[in-house]
């Protein structure tokens, strides 16, 4: 069965870049689009499984405030394509990145 998944070829094309969900970091100084860009592609290659560990590990990183800036960088990365994926709820996302118009975003706050 792994192989015939494999072999259809499913594709996450409309999963794409959206360089407003690092808008915060971009106002800082702390990143640039190219590089949020590139931390994107990174996110975009991992597994939904990947993705739902790798935030549940780094919403405690980032309330523990053990997170320096290129890490928080590469989970708002991973949020995004998480967003996109529909594989967490809005309102989780929302609450740490924001995406859907929260003004005060958790991730915000630990810069």
């Amino acid at each position: 069965m792994d192989a015939e998944l494999r072999a259809q070829q499913l594709s996450d094309g409309f999963v794409q870049f959206t360089s407003a969900h690092f808008e915060p970091l971009y106002q800082l100084g702390l990143l640039d689009p190219e590089t949020a860009g590139m931390m994107f592609e990174t996110a975009n290659d991992m597994m939904n499984d990947e993705i739902i560990s790798a935030l549940q590990a780094g919403f405690v990183a980032l309330e523990e405030g053990r997170l320096n800036t290129t890490e928080i960088a590469a989970l708002i990365a991973i949020g995004s394509v998480a967003w996109q994926r529909n594989v967490v709820p809005d309102t989780v996302l929302d609450y740490y990145f924001g995406f859907g118009g929260n003004q005060s975003p958790r991730v915000a706050s630990a810069l």
